[in-house]
């Protein structure tokens, strides 16, 4: 099996590609089936015999990589997607998870899992799987059933499981997931996440009541338009202590790029 960080490396090359594609009318239509012909090759090859491609890291990458041949365009009745079913089928819960035992990333999993099931159910065959995901996902998030108020930098966020400290990645999963799944924009949960959202990013909104940011780093592209702000290390520190708080904001700002499909709902 090749190198778990070269499959995640081609897997976000690929699904890249395939967005920036839907972008350019004019790209030749063989030179852009060339190209992901040759990174669902690399997959292929990739795959265990048990129909992971990352057994000692759970489903989630597996779901990850799913989620992409499928929207290369296989379906089932591929022996590469049929193998990544069966294993991701596999681990399925009780409580509608879809993740590995004992596993410490049980959201991960499961969002990813939602989303590659969501792209396989043009029939139906999985409308009752992904229910059940749906509402385990929704348990994962930080809100009221946490004693939470909206007030709260924590509110609305998620993170990899067990009710572990919200980041933007995963909440970012999050959205992707319940949106992959059919739900609307204004459901509840997808609204709360974007309440996170607009925390992690610091600018001016209705969610954000934390106090004003010290420095703003412009956009080269429009000097006038901040493009993302940063806290003082007090404030990141009191976060970080209050119910072991959001991500680091070193981490959010890495993670600026994922927040870019969310923030399209409000547009």
């Amino acid at each position: 099996m090749l190198a778990n960080e070269s499959i995640k490396n081609w897997m976000v090359f690929l699904v890249c590609l395939l967005w920036s594609f839907d972008c350019q009318a004019n790209f030749e239509t063989t030179k852009r089936e060339q190209v992901v012909a040759k990174g669902i090759q690399f997959l292929r090859q990739a795959q265990s015999a048990d129909g992971s491609f990352s057994t000692s890291s759970g489903p989630g990458i597996t779901g990850l990589v799913l989620h992409g041949l499928v929207a290369s365009g296989l379906r089932e009745g591929d022996a590469t997607v049929d193998k990544a079913v069966k294993y991701l089928l596999s681990t399925r819960r009780d409580d509608g998870g879809i993740y590995a035992d004992g596993s410490k990333h049980a959201n991960y999993e499961t969002c990813l899992s939602i989303m590659a099931f969501s792209k396989l159910n043009e029939s139906g065959k999985y409308k009752d799987l992904i229910e059940k995901a749906e509402k385990f996902v929704k348990g994962q998030q930080w809100d009221e059933g946490e004693g939470l108020e909206s007030s709260d930098p924590a509110f609305g966020g998620a993170g990899y499981g067990s009710k572990s400290r919200p980041d933007l990645s995963n909440t970012s999963f999050l959205i992707e997931a319940l949106k992959e799944a059919g739900c609307p924009d204004d459901d509840p949960a997808i609204q709360r996440a974007l309440a996170f959202v607009s925390r992690c990013q610091n600018l001016e909104s209705p969610y954000n009541n934390t106090p004003p940011p010290t420095t703003t780093h412009r956009s080269p592209r429009n000097p006038t338009t901040a493009d993302f702000t940063i806290r003082p290390p007090t404030v990141a520190s009191r976060w970080r202590e209050s119910r072991k708080g959001p991500a680091r904001f070193d981490r959010m700002l890495r993670c600026r790029t994922l927040a870019s499909k969310a923030w399209s709902l409000r547009e």
